[in-house]
């Protein structure tokens, strides 16, 4: 049995940022921010929470020292903010631009104090409810929708990128490129969330996001991945030999209907998936009222 927190080394608190880290931060950025406390590092990328002038507290998504010196990750860092600072919608964390200072390059992001990850609540709860799951799912999709209807590509959607409130509400962090810039390659893979085209390392558009939003979707179903396994290179072969079982075959709690809705959006080939987000929202909003 995988081990339902293997993406959790990949969230935005996976590992604790090093105090010299910390404390280049804290120094460079003196005069605009107090406070500052480090939340995680994940790749290149290190993660703060701080008080701005008006003593809001805010998250710093900053680019490492070691990213600092790396052309590659500079360039990936600027594509990255930029496409997420394009954003602006109820469903997805607010990003705002990117700045330089004194040497650090960085964005604020806006911090969801009391919201906990989807990884968090599956990993508490186990499975959810088929209403809960579809609630979720809605407001996932209408970010995706958003993002697509601005050429924006997540391209790492996973459990620890969605954030819920304590009264449902749901936001979608850590967004990626655009779509015409054509570097989805670079950004690694999150298995088993990750497409098929994605994992072969072939281009990826935003049908890709929708086979990662029925990944998500069918772990809060079932309480596993479609294809249940912490062994990245096993996942891929799967991927491109089989098909997930359904999750109404899994879980007896899972309509039928819903789960048509999730296999779907799972198909290898993405002609074969849901063309939009809008879409797969209106066949979930049917699939929920039909029971």
């Amino acid at each position: 049995m995988t081990d339902r927190r293997h993406d959790a080394k990949t969230s935005a608190v996976a590992t604790v940022v090093s105090e010299p880290g910390a404390e280049r931060v804290r120094r460079a950025l003196a005069n605009r921010f107090t406070a500052v406390k480090p939340r995680g590092i994940q790749g290149y990328v290190e993660y703060y929470v701080a008080r701005d002038a008006r003593e809001d507290v805010v998250q710093l998504r900053v680019l490492s020292a070691r990213g600092a010196v790396d052309a590659r990750a500079r360039e990936l860092f600027r594509l990255e903010t930029n496409a997420a600072s394009k954003l602006a919608h109820m469903n997805i964390v607010g990003t705002g631009p990117l700045e330089e200072v004194n040497g650090v390059l960085f964005c604020v992001v806006e911090h969801k104090e009391k919201a906990r990850t989807l990884r968090e609540l599956v990993d508490n709860n186990g499975w959810l409810d088929a209403k809960s799951a579809v609630q979720i799912a809605d407001q996932i999709a209408s970010a995706l929708a958003h993002a697509q209807q601005m050429g924006v590509l997540h391209l790492r959607l996973q459990p620890g990128s969605v954030l819920v409130e304590p009264d449902g509400w749901v936001t979608v962090a850590d967004f990626g490129l655009e779509e015409k810039h054509g570097f989805e390659r670079l950004l690694a893979p999150r298995v088993p969330y990750a497409s098929p085209e994605q994992t072969m390392r072939v281009a990826a558009d935003h049908r890709s996001d929708l086979y990662s939003f029925g990944a998500v979707l069918y772990e809060m179903l079932t309480d596993r991945t479609p294809f249940d396994s912490s062994d990245e290179d096993y996942v891929r072969q799967r991927q491109v030999e089989f098909r997930p079982a359904p999750p109404h075959l899994i879980s007896i709690d899972v309509p039928e209907s819903i789960s048509r809705v999730v296999m779907r959006s799972l198909e290898r080939e993405p002609a074969k998936r849901f063309q939009n987000a809008t879409a797969m929202q209106a066949a979930l909003d049917v699939a929920i009222n039909d029971e």
